[in-house]
């Protein structure tokens, strides 16, 4: 049986010194990005030629859409994710992005809340990315409060705690800074934050948690109006 012809294949270029090509079909590419198919369909240099180039991404993240492609499975390292989503998204390859997606929302919260510490106001995330990590850190935050309630679960929320106020303790000032910026601009995330520090500091008892729940990383991200609403339902409560 012959094999592909050389129109069958074309060279997926990334970025870095090695610039690695990927050899991969045309069809494949075709059937999992509508932009691909577009470009080979229509009158860009792409249609004709036999190199895509995805300069902006390392060569490493191109062989992993690939081999997502074909097998509709890969593997990266963690710190990778965000890269492979935005190609993804580049592409539109959908079910790539839904997959990164997947696998993000099933880290710790705090891994969420470490990238969102890294986003500054002005930087070029892309929005399906920034509503991912947002909406990680934001139903972290709402499932450990509701936890906080529970008999049986409420461990789960003060080890939540540990981990929130170890990665705090460790954060420069200008990463808390822009913790407290995204909770000033996000209604939501501020909201679930202050319920949390509400039930938290409501049920504290064991020595460690109320240290945790006082110590200068836990004050120093959130904003004042935040400590303000806060300090007002607590009294309200007596």
């Amino acid at each position: 049986k012959p094999g592909p012809s050389a129109a069958d294949i074309v060279q997926v270029q990334g970025s870095g010194d090695d610039a690695r090509r990927v050899r991969v079909h045309r069809a494949v590419l075709s059937a999992v990005s509508p932009v691909l198919r577009g470009r080979f369909g229509g009158d860009f240099g792409d249609a004709c030629g036999d190199v895509v180039r995805a300069e902006s991404e390392s060569s490493d993240i191109v062989q992993a859409v690939v081999a997502f492609a074909y097998l509709g499975k890969c593997v990266v390292m963690l710190s990778d994710l965000a890269a492979l989503w935005r190609l993804a998204d580049f592409w539109c390859f959908e079910p790539l992005m839904e997959a990164v997606e997947g696998v993000w929302r099933g880290l710790p919260v705090v891994r969420s809340l470490h990238a969102l510490s890294g986003f500054g106001e002005d930087d070029a995330i892309p929005q399906g990315w920034m509503v991912t990590v947002l909406g990680t850190v934001t139903s972290g935050f709402e499932r450990a409060a509701v936890l906080l309630g529970s008999i049986e679960d409420r461990h789960i929320a003060w080890r939540f705690l540990k981990d929130v106020h170890d990665l705090l303790n460790e954060l420069p000032v200008v990463a808390l800074d822009r913790l407290r910026g995204w909770m000033c601009r996000d209604a939501s995330l501020g909201q679930q934050i202050e319920a949390f520090m509400v039930a938290a500091l409501q049920r504290a008892s064991a020595t460690e948690d109320v240290r945790r729940l006082h110590a200068n990383a836990m004050r120093a991200w959130l904003p004042e109006h935040c400590i303000a609403r806060i300090v007002e339902q607590l009294t309200a409560a007596g």
